[in-house]
């Protein structure tokens, strides 16, 4: 039970950062902001079995492989046809910076729920990046002014998620070096 609460809360810590910052600083909707609150403790109940699936029944760097590539187009798909940033229906939303988003809230935690000591500097690593990031975004979307808020948001995040690439990268090639 502490394994899959711990694995709940990291995800929901990825995704709230931005969610804070879009909902309450950028667009003042608290409704959305609270209906993340309930919905992403559930969608990563769901990843969390999936997760526990997949490493029972595939294990290795093929499971976090196709964990990677479902999670990333599972989120794609909800941004285009539930949200409506698709290509056609919001030509500015940036794909890969939704992709990174969603990738993100599915294998952080599956990464730091990983107890192999090999992992111990991508998980360290992860930790002050996504703590520097989420600290200094809020301090600064705080200090920005609301014109330019949305704008700062939107880059900064994409940014940070896309950059989350190179500890993933780590990872995977743990993974397939030592089949852990």
């Amino acid at each position: 039970m502490k394994k899959f609460l711990t694995f709940v809360a990291i995800g929901s810590l990825v995704a709230l950062v931005v969610e804070f910052q879009f909902n309450l600083l950028a667009t003042h909707n608290p409704g959305n902001f609270i209906f993340t609150l309930f919905f992403y403790p559930l969608y990563l109940s769901v990843v969390y079995q999936v997760s526990s699936w997949l490493d029972s029944n595939r294990a290795g760097f093929m499971s976090d492989l196709l964990y990677y590539l479902f999670f990333g187009l599972l989120g794609l798909s909800f941004e285009w046809f539930v949200i409506g940033n698709s290509p056609w229906g919001n030509p500015e939303a940036s794909n890969i910076g939704m992709w990174a988003f969603w990738v993100a809230v599915a294998l952080v935690p599956r990464i730091m729920a990983r107890p192999a000591v090999e992992f111990k500097a991508v998980k360290k690593g992860l930790v002050y990046y996504l703590g520097t990031y989420g600290v200094a975004s809020t301090i600064m979307a705080l200090m920005l002014p609301e014109g330019f808020r949305l704008f700062w948001i939107v880059v900064v995040h994409m940014v940070a998620y896309i950059g989350l690439h190179l500890f993933y990268w780590q990872y995977f090639r743990l993974r397939r070096r030592n089949l852990s």
